[in-house]
């Protein structure tokens, strides 16, 4: 099942739900079971020590044949046997990218590039140039590679200092929010409004900040707000304080990823008949479950059982067991 939703997609992305999870332990055994893989990041990946807790990390495995990002720098100052695919002129504060290739197995640094349009450049070339997926190490507690992936792997697991019910909640939110609904509106430029079917434009570039020319666009044939950008808590404190119709009028966002309100905003929106809509919709492939923690030790068939309960129109599956 798992296979069938993979194979539709020619990029995936791993978001972890938080730091920590097992988002690099996933990812590599995706990398173990498919040849001719790319990877890259938005960050760094790889790190031989957390910086977040001072521990020991995995490094990521790399097969003979995986293309990945690294830096000029990285190249020359490691002992690696790589070859390089192709320079680019993306600069970062560790050196210039690079698309390089394994040539035997090795346990390498993934170096991003920092932002999404260059992460773009270089899965694209990765392709170009034979890689048949591309896999994204996602962020701590972000999902902004959904932006460029159509397809996500959610990582789950025991945070550091929570128990799992924190966990499941965490996840509960990220699983709704890439859940929104796929609008069927085709906006040719955005921030817009739509009245009887029919965009108008905002002349503003950003909704946020500018909330009041906003609200006194609308009226009673108002049916859609489409943002630009984030819609934020601020954004939400100030439509309701103008008295926005939220039963009447839907939000439309580019992605799931630009909801920025906490999961305590969202539902306080729905409780105003609020309802959101998504331009590009990312498709949960499934969710990787790791039960092993830094500090916490919970049974781990007990919590993979416990997310197969909660999640039951997902795949869920436990990469350490190695079941689902």
């Amino acid at each position: 099942m798992l296979k069938k939703r993979i194979d539709k997609h020619k990029i995936i992305s791993f978001i972890g739900i938080a730091k920590n999870v097992g988002k690099t332990t996933a990812l590599s055994s995706f990398l173990k079971n498919y040849k001719n893989l790319g990877v890259t990041t938005i960050g760094i990946d790889g790190d031989e020590i957390c910086s977040l807790t001072g521990k020991e990390k995995q490094t990521i495995y790399l097969p003979a044949g995986t293309f990945f990002t690294t830096t000029d720098v990285e190249v020359r100052k490691r002992d690696i046997s790589v070859k390089i695919v192709e320079n680019t002129d993306i600069i970062t504060p560790y050196g210039n990218i690079i698309i390089a290739k394994t040539e035997i197995p090795d346990y390498a640094q993934i170096y991003g590039c920092g932002s999404i349009a260059d992460t773009e450049k270089v899965i694209f070339k990765m392709i170009s140039r034979g890689a048949k997926k591309v896999l994204i190490d996602g962020s701590f507690n972000r999902v902004s590679h959904t932006k460029i992936s159509a397809g996500t792997i959610l990582v789950a697991g025991v945070i550091e200092g929570k128990d799992y019910e924190y966990a499941i909640n965490e996840t509960k939110k990220m699983v709704e929010f890439m859940g929104f609904k796929k609008s069927n509106l085709r906006p040719k430029k955005t921030p817009c409004i739509y009245k009887n079917g029919k965009e108008i434009g905002l002349g503003i570039d950003s909704i946020l900040g500018k909330e009041d020319k906003v609200i006194e666009k609308l009226d009673n044939v108002t049916t859609h707000v489409v943002f630009s950008g984030a819609f934020t808590s601020n954004t939400l404190k100030k439509f309701i304080k103008f008295g926005f119709d939220f039963k009447k009028i839907k939000i439309v966002l580019n992605n799931c990823c630009d909801c920025l309100l906490s999961y305590k905003e969202y539902r306080l929106l729905k409780e105003l008949g609020g309802k959101i809509e998504v331009l590009n919709k990312t498709d949960i492939c499934g969710i990787a479950v790791n039960s092993f923690s830094f500090s916490n030790y919970i049974n781990p068939k007990k919590i993979f059982k416990m997310f197969k309960k909660e999640f039951p129109s997902i795949y869920v599956f436990d990469v350490m067991l190695k079941c689902s």
